[in-house]
């Protein structure tokens, strides 16, 4: 599986994961919230973690960018 798919399947995750969380909040089954506590938990790390590459990715390419300049003068 190349990033960006393993990237997009993970964000379509964290949808699902919310759906979920959000229907069985309007439905106000207390055992049903208690379980989705876990589709919750999963979906901030996953968020966090697909932040943190993106952001490492984009220091990358900046950092890349301003070598090239360097290294054309």
């Amino acid at each position: 599986m190349k990033l960006e798919e393993a990237t997009e399947f993970l964000k379509k995750k964290v949808t699902v994961n919310n759906a979920v969380i959000k229907e069985a909040r309007k439905n106000g089954d207390l055992n049903t919230i208690e379980l989705t506590n876990d589709l919750d938990t999963e979906s901030k790390a996953i968020e966090t973690v697909l932040q943190a590459l993106d952001n490492s990715i984009s220091k990358d390419k900046v950092k890349e960018y301003f070598r090239k300049k360097v290294e054309e003068k």
